[in-house]
């Protein structure tokens, strides 16, 4: 069951989803969505100021460059054209997922908080220290992994039909983290590399395919 709040805040659509899996929807076709970091914003350049920091927008310098390169990208590597694509994707409620969309030639996107960023305290663990722990311990933020298990729970499902997400490093890594897991009790080798220095944490502005 799929239970959808919307509201709507200047261009941006904004949607709370709560999904309830049940083990029929194993069975179900797999889809393959595309898990896009936002580019690099002044909260990465401050580091400490990337946690809980919604409105900071992307950095002039390398974010906006970043953001517009992923057309190419997509073009390219996913066979897909920002500019002509006629379905929503789908971002964080935070500023620079949403701008890095845009950046990137995409004209509908709606927001929801279900891929927010981690929900942090800034003062007890910087940028580096979240990516260095990640990588160490396979950890993410409890209250992450289980967004990270409602969004698989909602594709699988067919109810969250986005093909496209524009969120957050330790997001990504708690979808990737999820996947590996079911992977490894399941007997089948999953394609990604846990890094030892990121773990499943991708690079700023990369484009990462999970197959749900």
């Amino acid at each position: 069951m799929l239970i959808i709040f919307a509201s709507m805040s200047s261009n941006t659509l904004f949607i709370t989803y709560a999904c309830n899996r049940t083990d029929e929807d194993y069975d179900k076709d797999m889809a393959e969505i595309l898990l896009v970091r936002h580019a690099k914003s002044y909260a990465n350049k401050q580091d400490f100021t990337v946690f809980g920091n919604e409105d900071s927008p992307l950095e002039d310098e390398k974010g906006i460059p970043q953001a517009i390169a992923l057309n190419g990208l997509f073009k390219q590597h996913h066979g897909i054209s920002p500019e002509s694509y006629s379905h929503p994707v789908l971002a964080s409620k935070y500023v620079r997922p949403q701008q890095t969309a845009q950046y990137a030639g995409f004209e509908y996107i709606d927001a929801s908080e279900l891929i927010n960023e981690s929900n942090l305290e800034r003062a007890h663990l910087s940028g580096k220290d979240a990516i260095a722990k990640h990588a160490r311990e396979r950890w993410v933020p409890d209250e992450t992994k289980e967004r990270a298990i409602r969004l698989i729970e909602c594709v699988r499902s067919g109810e969250l039909a986005y093909e496209i997400y524009f969120t957050h490093g330790l997001f990504i890594a708690a979808v990737m983290l999820q996947l590996s897991d079911e992977a490894e009790i399941r007997g089948y080798d999953f394609p990604h590399v846990f890094g030892e220095k990121r773990g499943y944490i991708p690079d700023l502005a990369t484009v990462t395919s999970a197959t749900i």
